[in-house]
């Protein structure tokens, strides 16, 4: 691999039975036509699995998507690649959001999401930057509030099904109020690398079915209430505030703040580790799918609510 390859081309590992794993770089945006077809490949790893396409037509276009979740499993990209996909070629974009969505905020000095009309992809990734040929290239900044006079009804992508993944710009600081309330088909929310959000809204998913939540380094300030839908909560590394790994790194699905080793924030498949002292208020409030729960000896308090509708 190569980290400024571009393309990879036609037939280029066609037949090559002796090629059993292949890493595929992030700065790949197309494969051509049969490129891996019937070769040894039992593993394929992508470094950057979202918004992948095959097509059939000749200019990469028309494309079907390729969900994240299939491409990070190495085995089930082989495959495609070698036998499901073969005779096709592949090609990524870097965002799928619909133009209507995107509009240039004057007070903002950027672009905002708010509520376009255009039906979602079920996995959405939404850019960084936006150019809608009259203001130029800026940032995306807000996922904006629906106003109505003075009052603040919900977010850009409120009650919205069609969303089922989405990742988030490194340029959006903060998500509000009901940003993606009621969205009740989404299950996982990651964020673009180098984030720069650092707060979340306690109202920000409403009563959203979320299974996972990647939450980066640079956030500070999370107010995101217990889900009962979730499996899995990650803190990237490098949050200075938050972690969600024990004393050996090991990934325990929770968020813990470090400075006072409270666990803020649990989900069905928690493992308290035994740097927990504290169990804050609501940390798995109406967690339904929470069966049980081991809590260590290093525990010397839990908060009102904890296991609250669980």
């Amino acid at each position: 691999t190569g980290s400024e390859l571009e393309s990879i081309g036609e037939f280029a590992f066609n037949s090559c039975e002796g090629l059993t794993e292949v890493i595929i770089p992030a700065s790949v945006t197309t494969i051509g036509f049969a490129a891996f077809g019937f070769s040894g490949l039992t593993s394929a790893t992508f470094e950057n699995p979202l918004l992948w396409y095959h097509t059939t037509s000749s200019d990469n276009t028309n494309g079907t998507q390729i969900l994240s979740t299939d491409l990070e499993n190495t085995a089930t990209a082989a495959e495609y690649l070698t036998n499901n996909y073969r005779g096709e070629s592949w090609y990524r974009l870097e965002s799928n959001l619909p133009a209507d969505w995107i509009v240039w905020s004057e007070g903002a000095n950027g672009y905002i999401i708010n509520n376009g009309s255009t039906t979602l992809p079920a996995e959405l990734v939404i850019p960084n930057t936006y150019n809608d040929g009259e203001h130029g290239e800026a940032n995306i900044v807000d996922i904006e509030d629906v106003l109505e006079g003075a009052n603040r009804l919900a977010g850009g992508f409120y009650n919205n099904d069609d969303i089922v993944s989405v990742v988030l710009p490194s340029t959006i600081t903060s998500l509000k109020f009901q940003a993606f309330g009621d969205c009740d088909n989404l299950k996982h929310i990651r964020f673009a690398p180098n984030a720069q959000i650092t707060s979340i809204d306690s109202t920000t998913f409403g009563v959203t079915n979320l299974k996972s939540i990647v939450i980066p380094a640079s956030l500070t300030d999370m107010s995101l209430i217990s889900l009962a839908e979730l499996e899995s909560i990650v803190v990237e590394e490098g949050n200075t505030k938050y972690t969600s790994r024990d004393a050996n790194g090991n990934e325990c699905n929770a968020l813990i703040e470090i400075a006072t080793n409270t666990l803020v924030m649990g989900c069905k498949n928690t493992v308290i580790p035994n740097t927990v002292e504290v169990i804050g208020d609501a940390a798995f409030a109406g967690c339904e799918g929470l069966e049980s729960i081991t809590i260590p000896n290093s525990v010397a308090s839990i908060g009102e609510n904890a296991f609250y509708s669980c």
